[in-house]
Protein backbone atom coordinates (compact mmCIF):
# COMPACT_ATOMS: atom_id res chain seq x y z
CA UNK A 1 0.00 0.00 0.00
CA UNK A 2 0.96 3.16 -0.91
CA UNK A 3 2.48 5.92 2.00
CA UNK A 4 1.68 9.04 1.62
CA UNK A 5 3.35 12.12 3.54
CA UNK A 6 1.86 13.94 6.70
CA UNK A 7 0.98 17.37 5.20
CA UNK A 8 0.01 20.35 7.13
CA UNK A 9 -0.51 23.68 5.70
CA UNK A 10 2.49 26.20 6.09
CA UNK A 11 0.77 28.44 8.71
CA UNK A 12 0.02 25.27 10.94
CA UNK A 13 3.58 23.88 10.27
CA UNK A 14 5.19 27.55 11.37
CA UNK A 15 3.06 28.34 14.18
CA UNK A 16 3.77 24.90 16.08
CA UNK A 17 7.66 25.20 16.13
CA UNK A 18 9.58 28.22 17.57
CA UNK A 19 13.07 28.09 16.68
CA UNK A 20 16.09 30.68 16.93
CA UNK A 21 17.02 32.59 13.33
CA UNK A 22 19.50 31.95 11.34
CA UNK A 23 22.44 32.80 11.55
CA UNK A 24 22.89 34.47 8.25
CA UNK A 25 20.12 35.59 5.79
CA UNK A 26 21.05 33.65 2.73
CA UNK A 27 19.82 30.23 2.82
CA UNK A 28 22.26 28.82 0.41
CA UNK A 29 25.00 29.59 2.99
CA UNK A 30 25.55 27.03 5.57
CA UNK A 31 23.27 27.90 9.17
CA UNK A 32 23.44 25.96 12.19
CA UNK A 33 19.74 26.88 13.34
CA UNK A 34 16.50 26.39 11.72
CA UNK A 35 13.96 29.26 11.18
CA UNK A 36 10.71 27.63 9.01
CA UNK A 37 9.34 31.18 7.94
CA UNK A 38 12.89 31.50 6.05
CA UNK A 39 12.21 27.53 4.18
CA UNK A 40 12.01 28.67 0.67
CA UNK A 41 8.58 26.66 -0.12
CA UNK A 42 8.92 27.02 -4.41
CA UNK A 43 10.72 24.08 -5.41
CA UNK A 44 12.45 25.83 -8.52
CA UNK A 45 14.36 28.63 -5.93
CA UNK A 46 14.96 26.63 -2.86
CA UNK A 47 18.36 25.72 -1.96
CA UNK A 48 19.58 22.09 -1.53
CA UNK A 49 19.29 20.16 1.90
CA UNK A 50 23.64 19.80 1.48
CA UNK A 51 23.48 23.86 2.26
CA UNK A 52 22.01 22.97 5.32
CA UNK A 53 24.66 22.51 8.42
CA UNK A 54 25.02 18.63 8.73
CA UNK A 55 23.45 18.91 12.27
CA UNK A 56 20.00 20.48 11.25
CA UNK A 57 19.53 18.79 7.60
CA UNK A 58 17.28 15.83 9.20
CA UNK A 59 15.04 18.85 11.27
CA UNK A 60 14.97 21.09 7.58
CA UNK A 61 13.59 17.76 6.15
CA UNK A 62 10.94 17.47 8.62
CA UNK A 63 10.07 20.88 8.10
CA UNK A 64 9.76 20.24 4.50
CA UNK A 65 7.60 17.17 4.81
CA UNK A 66 5.10 18.85 7.67
CA UNK A 67 4.71 21.32 5.14
CA UNK A 68 4.13 19.24 2.48
CA UNK A 69 4.24 19.65 -1.38
CA UNK A 70 4.32 23.14 -3.17
CA UNK A 71 0.88 23.48 -4.79
CA UNK A 72 -0.17 26.55 -6.84
CA UNK A 73 -3.52 27.83 -6.30
CA UNK A 74 -6.68 26.30 -7.39
CA UNK A 75 -7.31 29.71 -9.77
CA UNK A 76 -3.55 29.36 -10.87
CA UNK A 77 -3.17 28.83 -14.92
CA UNK A 78 -0.59 26.73 -15.73
CA UNK A 79 1.49 27.93 -18.95
CA UNK A 80 1.25 27.22 -22.48
CA UNK A 81 5.05 25.97 -23.61
CA UNK A 82 5.73 24.86 -27.15
CA UNK A 83 7.03 21.89 -28.20
CA UNK A 84 7.37 21.62 -31.97
CA UNK A 85 4.02 22.25 -33.51
CA UNK A 86 2.40 21.20 -29.87
CA UNK A 87 1.10 23.28 -27.32
CA UNK A 88 1.73 21.55 -23.76
CA UNK A 89 1.35 22.60 -20.01
CA UNK A 90 1.33 21.22 -16.91
CA UNK A 91 -1.73 18.45 -15.78
CA UNK A 92 -3.68 19.86 -13.08
CA UNK A 93 -4.46 16.31 -12.38
CA UNK A 94 -0.99 14.76 -11.46
CA UNK A 95 -1.07 16.37 -8.29
CA UNK A 96 -4.21 14.58 -7.35
CA UNK A 97 -2.56 11.67 -9.01
CA UNK A 98 1.28 11.64 -7.88
CA UNK A 99 1.22 12.54 -4.04
CA UNK A 100 4.86 13.17 -4.29
CA UNK A 101 5.09 16.53 -6.94
CA UNK A 102 6.31 19.70 -6.56
CA UNK A 103 5.23 22.36 -8.84
CA UNK A 104 7.19 25.21 -9.39
CA UNK A 105 5.23 28.53 -10.56
CA UNK A 106 8.33 30.91 -11.19
CA UNK A 107 9.97 27.48 -13.29
CA UNK A 108 7.01 25.84 -14.84
CA UNK A 109 9.04 22.90 -13.49
CA UNK A 110 7.72 19.78 -12.02
CA UNK A 111 10.54 18.19 -8.78
CA UNK A 112 9.87 15.33 -6.25
CA UNK A 113 9.96 16.31 -2.82
CA UNK A 114 10.68 12.98 -1.39
CA UNK A 115 14.09 12.48 -3.82
CA UNK A 116 14.98 16.48 -3.52
CA UNK A 117 15.04 15.87 0.26
CA UNK A 118 16.96 12.02 0.31
CA UNK A 119 18.89 12.43 -2.62
CA UNK A 120 21.89 12.75 -1.13
CA UNK A 121 21.24 10.42 1.61
CA UNK A 122 20.76 7.37 -1.10
CA UNK A 123 23.25 8.47 -4.05
CA UNK A 124 21.30 7.46 -6.57
CA UNK A 125 21.53 8.89 -10.05
CA UNK A 126 19.22 11.73 -11.99
CA UNK A 127 18.74 15.03 -11.09
CA UNK A 128 15.84 15.74 -13.00
CA UNK A 129 13.15 15.60 -10.76
CA UNK A 130 15.77 17.12 -8.05
CA UNK A 131 17.46 19.95 -9.33
CA UNK A 132 16.97 20.50 -12.89
CA UNK A 133 13.36 19.82 -12.79
CA UNK A 134 11.17 18.45 -15.45
CA UNK A 135 8.99 19.72 -17.95
CA UNK A 136 8.55 17.58 -20.85
CA UNK A 137 4.43 17.61 -20.44
CA UNK A 138 4.23 15.72 -23.35
CA UNK A 139 6.02 12.54 -21.97
CA UNK A 140 3.71 11.90 -18.87
CA UNK A 141 5.02 8.15 -18.74
CA UNK A 142 8.37 9.27 -17.24
CA UNK A 143 6.28 10.51 -13.91
CA UNK A 144 4.65 7.01 -13.83
CA UNK A 145 8.18 5.24 -14.44
CA UNK A 146 9.80 7.65 -11.35
CA UNK A 147 7.16 6.97 -9.12
CA UNK A 148 8.21 3.11 -9.14
CA UNK A 149 11.52 3.08 -9.84
CA UNK A 150 13.17 0.94 -7.16
CA UNK A 151 16.52 2.44 -7.36
CA UNK A 152 15.83 5.82 -6.14
CA UNK A 153 12.06 7.40 -5.47
CA UNK A 154 10.45 4.17 -3.67
CA UNK A 155 13.85 4.12 -1.00
CA UNK A 156 13.38 7.90 -0.61
CA UNK A 157 9.88 7.37 0.09
CA UNK A 158 10.49 4.69 2.83
CA UNK A 159 13.11 7.38 4.25
CA UNK A 160 11.07 10.15 4.83
CA UNK A 161 8.35 7.88 6.06
CA UNK A 162 10.62 6.74 8.37
CA UNK A 163 12.37 9.89 9.23
CA UNK A 164 8.54 11.16 10.52
CA UNK A 165 7.84 7.91 11.95
CA UNK A 166 11.06 6.69 13.43
CA UNK A 167 9.43 4.05 16.01
CA UNK A 168 7.62 2.35 13.40
CA UNK A 169 10.74 1.96 10.77
CA UNK A 170 11.89 -1.43 9.73
CA UNK A 171 15.16 -0.27 11.29
CA UNK A 172 13.73 0.34 14.84
CA UNK A 173 12.23 -2.92 14.29
CA UNK A 174 15.62 -4.53 13.77
CA UNK A 175 17.41 -2.68 16.40
CA UNK A 176 14.61 -3.81 18.62
CA UNK A 177 15.04 -7.49 17.60
CA UNK A 178 18.67 -6.81 17.91
CA UNK A 179 18.13 -6.06 21.53
CA UNK A 180 16.13 -9.28 22.56
CA UNK A 181 18.84 -11.22 21.11
CA UNK A 182 21.73 -10.06 22.86
CA UNK A 183 19.73 -10.37 26.16
CA UNK A 184 18.95 -13.44 25.12
CA UNK A 185 22.80 -14.11 23.90
CA UNK A 186 23.70 -13.40 27.41
CA UNK A 187 21.22 -15.65 29.45
CA UNK A 188 23.13 -18.29 27.64
CA UNK A 189 26.58 -17.53 28.16
CA UNK A 190 26.36 -16.14 31.83
CA UNK A 191 24.48 -19.81 32.15
CA UNK A 192 27.60 -21.72 30.35
CA UNK A 193 29.82 -19.32 32.13
CA UNK A 194 28.15 -20.22 35.50
CA UNK A 195 28.28 -24.17 34.96
CA UNK A 196 32.24 -23.52 33.81
CA UNK A 197 33.61 -21.37 36.86
CA UNK A 198 31.56 -24.16 39.39
CA UNK A 199 33.44 -27.29 37.89
CA UNK A 200 36.40 -25.03 37.28
CA UNK A 201 36.98 -24.32 41.37
CA UNK A 202 35.72 -27.92 42.24
CA UNK A 203 38.32 -29.45 40.30
CA UNK A 204 36.00 -31.57 38.48
CA UNK A 205 35.71 -32.94 34.31
CA UNK A 206 33.01 -31.29 32.14
CA UNK A 207 32.26 -33.89 29.33
CA UNK A 208 30.54 -37.65 29.82
CA UNK A 209 30.49 -40.85 28.61
CA UNK A 210 27.29 -40.43 26.66
CA UNK A 211 26.11 -36.69 26.28
CA UNK A 212 22.77 -37.56 24.56
CA UNK A 213 19.51 -36.39 24.54
CA UNK A 214 18.06 -39.64 26.66
CA UNK A 215 20.77 -40.19 28.23
CA UNK A 216 20.86 -40.39 32.29
CA UNK A 217 24.09 -38.92 32.63
CA UNK A 218 25.02 -36.72 30.21
CA UNK A 219 28.28 -35.22 31.91
CA UNK A 220 28.88 -32.80 34.83
CA UNK A 221 28.36 -29.62 32.50
CA UNK A 222 25.43 -30.46 31.12
CA UNK A 223 23.91 -32.02 34.15
CA UNK A 224 24.79 -28.92 36.11
CA UNK A 225 22.61 -26.73 33.23
CA UNK A 226 19.81 -28.56 33.04
CA UNK A 227 19.76 -27.98 36.94
CA UNK A 228 20.06 -24.70 36.34
CA UNK A 229 16.93 -24.86 33.65
CA UNK A 230 14.57 -26.24 36.74
CA UNK A 231 15.45 -23.62 39.14
CA UNK A 232 14.99 -20.32 37.40
CA UNK A 233 12.18 -20.10 34.95
CA UNK A 234 13.94 -17.19 33.27
CA UNK A 235 16.72 -19.53 31.80
CA UNK A 236 14.53 -22.59 30.82
CA UNK A 237 12.37 -20.34 28.58
CA UNK A 238 15.57 -18.83 26.52
CA UNK A 239 17.27 -22.06 26.22
CA UNK A 240 14.16 -23.97 25.18
CA UNK A 241 13.02 -21.26 22.65
CA UNK A 242 17.05 -20.98 20.95
CA UNK A 243 17.07 -21.45 17.19
CA UNK A 244 18.62 -24.57 15.89
CA UNK A 245 21.57 -25.88 18.39
CA UNK A 246 22.32 -22.09 19.81
CA UNK A 247 22.55 -23.53 23.67
CA UNK A 248 25.92 -22.52 23.95
CA UNK A 249 26.78 -25.53 25.16
CA UNK A 250 29.00 -27.17 22.84
CA UNK A 251 32.41 -28.23 23.83
CA UNK A 252 34.08 -26.02 21.83
CA UNK A 253 32.35 -23.33 23.99
CA UNK A 254 33.08 -25.28 27.22
CA UNK A 255 36.96 -24.99 26.17
CA UNK A 256 36.65 -21.35 25.44
CA UNK A 257 35.04 -20.34 28.56
CA UNK A 258 37.28 -22.44 30.41
CA UNK A 259 40.15 -20.25 28.32
CA UNK A 260 38.50 -17.20 29.43
CA UNK A 261 39.10 -18.25 32.95
CA UNK A 262 42.23 -19.32 33.27
CA UNK A 263 43.04 -16.02 30.94
CA UNK A 264 41.43 -14.10 34.11
CA UNK A 265 42.51 -15.92 37.17
CA UNK A 266 46.31 -15.43 35.66
CA UNK A 267 45.95 -11.96 35.33
CA UNK A 268 44.84 -11.80 38.54
CA UNK A 269 48.13 -13.66 39.73
CA UNK A 270 50.15 -11.23 37.40
CA UNK A 271 48.60 -8.17 38.94
CA UNK A 272 49.13 -9.85 42.56
CA UNK A 273 53.05 -9.55 41.85
CA UNK A 274 52.97 -6.21 40.95
CA UNK A 275 56.32 -6.52 39.18
CA UNK A 276 58.30 -7.80 41.99
CA UNK A 277 60.80 -10.79 41.66
CA UNK A 278 59.26 -14.11 41.85
CA UNK A 279 60.65 -18.22 41.80
CA UNK A 280 59.60 -20.36 39.13
CA UNK A 281 59.25 -24.08 39.43
CA UNK A 282 58.97 -26.28 36.33
CA UNK A 283 58.26 -29.61 35.93
CA UNK A 284 57.98 -31.60 32.43
CA UNK A 285 55.62 -34.54 31.42
CA UNK A 286 53.82 -36.07 28.94
CA UNK A 287 49.96 -36.08 28.37
CA UNK A 288 47.58 -39.40 27.68
CA UNK A 289 48.42 -38.87 23.79
CA UNK A 290 52.06 -39.10 24.44
CA UNK A 291 52.64 -35.01 24.06
CA UNK A 292 55.57 -33.35 25.94
CA UNK A 293 54.29 -30.94 28.08
CA UNK A 294 55.76 -28.00 30.11
CA UNK A 295 54.08 -27.27 33.45
CA UNK A 296 55.22 -24.06 35.52
CA UNK A 297 54.08 -22.87 38.84
CA UNK A 298 55.44 -19.50 40.33
CA UNK A 299 56.20 -18.86 43.66
CA UNK A 300 56.40 -15.17 45.36
CA UNK A 301 55.74 -12.91 48.17
CA UNK A 302 52.42 -10.81 47.93
CA UNK A 303 52.23 -7.21 49.04
CA UNK A 304 50.76 -8.86 52.42
CA UNK A 305 54.07 -9.98 53.02
CA UNK A 306 52.42 -13.79 52.40
CA UNK A 307 54.51 -16.49 49.99
CA UNK A 308 52.42 -17.52 47.51
CA UNK A 309 52.69 -20.38 45.40
CA UNK A 310 50.34 -20.15 41.87
CA UNK A 311 49.87 -22.22 38.59
CA UNK A 312 50.69 -20.28 35.71
CA UNK A 313 49.81 -22.77 32.87
CA UNK A 314 51.07 -25.65 30.74
CA UNK A 315 53.01 -25.20 27.46
CA UNK A 316 53.07 -27.85 24.70
CA UNK A 317 56.80 -28.72 23.77
CA UNK A 318 58.14 -30.53 20.78
CA UNK A 319 60.83 -31.69 23.22
CA UNK A 320 61.97 -31.83 26.18
CA UNK A 321 65.79 -30.67 25.79
CA UNK A 322 66.49 -27.98 27.46
CA UNK A 323 66.39 -25.03 24.68
CA UNK A 324 63.49 -25.92 23.80
CA UNK A 325 62.51 -25.57 27.50
CA UNK A 326 63.91 -22.26 27.76
CA UNK A 327 62.20 -20.99 24.76
CA UNK A 328 58.95 -22.21 26.12
CA UNK A 329 59.22 -20.50 29.73
CA UNK A 330 60.52 -16.95 27.86
CA UNK A 331 57.40 -17.04 26.13
CA UNK A 332 54.96 -18.15 28.81
CA UNK A 333 56.81 -15.17 30.75
CA UNK A 334 55.99 -12.93 27.74
CA UNK A 335 52.19 -13.47 27.39
CA UNK A 336 51.72 -12.96 30.63
CA UNK A 337 53.35 -9.79 31.42
CA UNK A 338 56.57 -10.94 33.06
CA UNK A 339 60.53 -10.83 32.72
CA UNK A 340 62.96 -13.63 32.42
CA UNK A 341 64.76 -10.93 34.43
CA UNK A 342 62.76 -10.87 37.76
CA UNK A 343 63.04 -14.47 38.32
CA UNK A 344 65.14 -14.93 41.48
CA UNK A 345 65.16 -18.39 41.96
CA UNK A 346 65.19 -21.91 40.02
CA UNK A 347 63.56 -25.33 41.33
CA UNK A 348 64.06 -28.33 39.05
CA UNK A 349 64.08 -31.87 39.00
CA UNK A 350 67.41 -33.93 39.16
CA UNK A 351 66.98 -34.32 35.34
CA UNK A 352 70.03 -33.25 33.68
CA UNK A 353 68.54 -31.50 30.74
CA UNK A 354 66.74 -29.47 33.75
CA UNK A 355 70.21 -28.96 35.95
CA UNK A 356 73.11 -29.81 34.12
CA UNK A 357 75.77 -27.30 34.89
CA UNK A 358 76.83 -27.10 30.99
CA UNK A 359 73.75 -27.06 29.17
CA UNK A 360 71.10 -27.55 31.34
CA UNK A 361 67.24 -25.03 31.81
CA UNK A 362 69.34 -23.67 35.38
CA UNK A 363 72.23 -22.62 33.29
CA UNK A 364 70.59 -21.29 29.82
CA UNK A 365 68.32 -19.39 32.53
CA UNK A 366 71.57 -18.05 34.48
CA UNK A 367 73.12 -17.21 31.77
CA UNK A 368 70.58 -14.06 30.87
CA UNK A 369 69.80 -13.48 34.56
CA UNK A 370 72.58 -14.79 36.85
CA UNK A 371 70.76 -14.03 39.96
CA UNK A 372 68.34 -16.94 39.13
CA UNK A 373 69.73 -19.34 41.98
CA UNK A 374 68.36 -22.76 41.40
CA UNK A 375 67.10 -25.23 44.10
CA UNK A 376 66.86 -28.72 43.79
CA UNK A 377 62.96 -29.14 44.10
CA UNK A 378 62.13 -30.59 47.53
CA UNK A 379 59.51 -32.79 46.70
CA UNK A 380 61.81 -34.42 43.98
CA UNK A 381 64.20 -35.11 46.68
CA UNK A 382 61.55 -36.68 48.76
CA UNK A 383 59.87 -38.94 46.19
CA UNK A 384 64.22 -39.84 45.17
CA UNK A 385 64.15 -40.78 48.93
CA UNK A 386 61.11 -42.78 48.81
CA UNK A 387 62.14 -44.87 45.74
CA UNK A 388 65.66 -45.58 47.33
CA UNK A 389 63.89 -46.61 50.74
CA UNK A 390 61.44 -48.92 48.84
CA UNK A 391 64.12 -50.77 47.35
CA UNK A 392 65.95 -51.50 50.20
CA UNK A 393 62.97 -53.04 52.12
CA UNK A 394 60.98 -55.71 50.84
CA UNK A 395 57.86 -55.22 52.62
CA UNK A 396 57.75 -51.39 51.50
CA UNK A 397 58.85 -52.38 47.79
CA UNK A 398 56.09 -55.52 47.61
CA UNK A 399 53.46 -52.95 49.39
CA UNK A 400 53.58 -50.51 46.25
CA UNK A 401 53.92 -53.19 43.69
CA UNK A 402 50.58 -54.42 44.52
CA UNK A 403 49.18 -51.11 45.06
CA UNK A 404 50.71 -50.23 41.04
CA UNK A 405 48.87 -53.64 40.12
CA UNK A 406 45.76 -53.25 42.04
CA UNK A 407 45.31 -49.30 39.84
CA UNK A 408 46.29 -51.16 36.92
CA UNK A 409 43.38 -53.77 37.25
CA UNK A 410 40.59 -51.16 38.19
CA UNK A 411 41.66 -48.79 35.27
CA UNK A 412 41.75 -52.04 32.65
CA UNK A 413 37.99 -52.70 34.43
CA UNK A 414 36.42 -49.18 33.90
Amino acid sequence: MKKKFPMLSRDKATSSVNLEASETQHPSESIKVVDYELLETDPGIRPPISSYHPDIQNEVRKAYLKIGRHQPPHNFVYPWSLKGNQRRRFGKNWLDLYDWIDYSESKDLAFCLPCFLFKNVSKYGGDHFVTKGFSDWKNSQRLANHATSSNSHVDCVHMSYALMNPNQSIKAAFVNQTKQMNSEYRVLVNTSLIATKFLLRCGMPFRGSDESFNSLFKGPFLELVDTLKKINPKIANVIDCALGNNFMTAPTIQKDLAAACACEITQQIVCDIADDVFCVLIDESDDVAGKEQMTAVIRYVNSEGFIKERFLGIVSVKETSAKSLTEALKKLLSINGLSLSSIRGQGYDGASNMRGKFGGLRTLIQNENPSAYYVHCFAHQLQLALVACAKTHKDVSGFFGKVNMLESIISFIF
